[in-house]
């Protein structure tokens, strides 16, 4: 049986050659970028202040915390070997998490939540496949559960992405909650810190879904109850067939650089880009 996450099968769906570098190659680039420190910096944190039992929403103490973790989760002489400025990183994150606690704050009020398992781990079948799951949140209304996703970059994802099942992660992760909680699975939100915003993307309970009104603007984007259980079908045939074309080897990159290629890590490198600009 061969093994996939929700995060190999998106980058395997943007690009295939940055498939390859990753995932079947193995390539890591030398240096991770200013911004994906402090979005890796920020998911220890918080991982670390749940499992510690920490109160995510008392301000002053939270963030004392969080301040102290930093240069253990993160060693400045870490981030100094790869020329970034540790404490500029710290401060990124201090302000990050500084907003995360608002984000709780309006969390708690509305739902009266108990947060949960940090960082949680799963598999799912789909077809002959199995998927890999890691969740950074799953969070519990009475006896329910809420799956919860940071997104430490200021654009939340795109709803025709999700649409599409270019965003696959939200769908995958709610297959795997239907299947392990059933009627007990809720939902699937994601926390914006950086906006500040919180942003539901499913929901599986009416209920659940009118609570999440309050947190959603564009109202008629947000995918009811009755419209998710429509996709299930149609995102397990897709999602199988994109590992029926992994499993086959299909990595052919013909097409010329897209918009994301300015900013891939594997830019440098990248034997499809340097073919393009040298033709």
């Amino acid at each position: 049986m061969h093994h996939f996450s929700p995060t190999a099968l998106e980058t395997y769906q943007s690009c295939v050659q940055k498939y390859v570098y990753r995932y079947e190659d193995e390539l890591y680039p030398p240096n991770r970028s200013e911004q994906a420190q402090v979005g890796h910096l920020f998911h220890k944190v918080m991982e670390t202040l749940l499992k510690e039992k920490i109160s995510l929403v008392d301000s002053k103490h939270t963030l004392m915390h969080a301040k102290q973790l930093m240069p253990e989760l993160k060693p400045p002489d870490s981030l100094s070997s790869q020329g970034l400025d540790p404490f500029f990183i710290y401060q990124l994150t201090t302000d990050l998490i500084s907003q995360q606690i608002q984000l709780e704050q309006s969390w708690v009020e509305t739902t009266s939540v108990s947060p949960g398992i940090a960082e949680a781990k799963g598999t799912i079948s789909v077809g002959p496949y199995k998927l890999e799951l890691r969740l950074d949140r799953i969070d519990r209304i009475g006896d329910q559960f809420v799956f919860i996703d940071y997104k430490t970059q200021e654009t939340p994802p795109s709803w025709k992405a999700l649409y599409e099942y270019e965003l696959l992660q939200p769908w995958i992760y709610s297959l795997y909650g239907l299947e392990t909680y059933g009627a007990d699975f809720l939902g699937f939100v994601y926390f914006l810190p950086k906006k500040p915003l919180i942003r539901p993307v499913l929901a599986f309970s009416e209920n659940f879904h009118q609570s999440m009104l309050s947190f959603q603007k564009i109202k008629k984007k947000f995918i009811e109850p009755a419209q998710v259980h429509d996709h299930i079908a149609p995102l397990k045939k897709h999602i199988t067939a994109l590992m029926d074309r992994i499993k086959a080897k299909d990595f052919l990159c013909p097409e010329p650089p897209k918009s994301h290629c300015r900013t891939c890590s594997y830019k440098p490198f990248c034997h499809v880009l340097l073919d393009h600009h040298g033709s």
